[in-house]
């Protein structure tokens, strides 16, 4: 391959990451979530609903006759105090598996407390998917999550 054809690649590889990078902080909405695609790779960005012990993230309703393995799922998590996690997982509306992973704390700025998630999942979806967040204690102020796999 000459260096021509690799600028062009490697130009169209940065391209996706940027444009899933800004899905990820532009689309805090389910109105304005939208899936990016390149072929068959997938990647998502989701908006929050929470009560007093959970918070589900949704994901875009997958095309009709579509699959997704995720492959990937990453949650940047945003709390006031402390709360007790005591599930977090990856699953799919009209699913009973699920694919669980952990949120670690990473730093405390005044009286908010700061998690990260970034897990390898393998994880079959034939409708629309989503994290769920469920606490003991404390609640959840903001969560932000992504995935990534294959669609097909």
């Amino acid at each position: 391959m000459n260096r021509k054809h690799q600028g062009g690649f490697g130009s169209l590889i940065s391209a996706a990451v940027a444009a899933g990078a800004l899905a990820l902080v532009a689309c805090p909405t389910p109105a304005a979530a939208a899936a990016q695609t390149i072929g068959s790779y997938y990647q998502d960005a989701g908006a929050l609903t929470c009560n007093a012990t959970q918070c589900l993230v949704y994901f875009s309703n997958l095309p009709a006759g579509k699959g997704l393995v995720a492959q990937k799922v990453s949650c940047r998590i945003e709390t006031a105090g402390a709360p007790s996690f005591t599930e977090m997982e990856l699953t799919s509306k009209q699913s009973p598996s699920s694919n669980r992973f952990t949120a670690l704390w990473t730093g405390t700025s005044g009286n908010f407390r700061y998690y990260l998630a970034n897990a390898d999942v393998l994880y079959l979806a034939t409708t629309q998917p989503f994290v769920r967040l469920k606490t003991k204690t404390g609640s959840i102020g903001q969560i932000y999550c992504s995935i990534a796999g294959q669609i097909s």
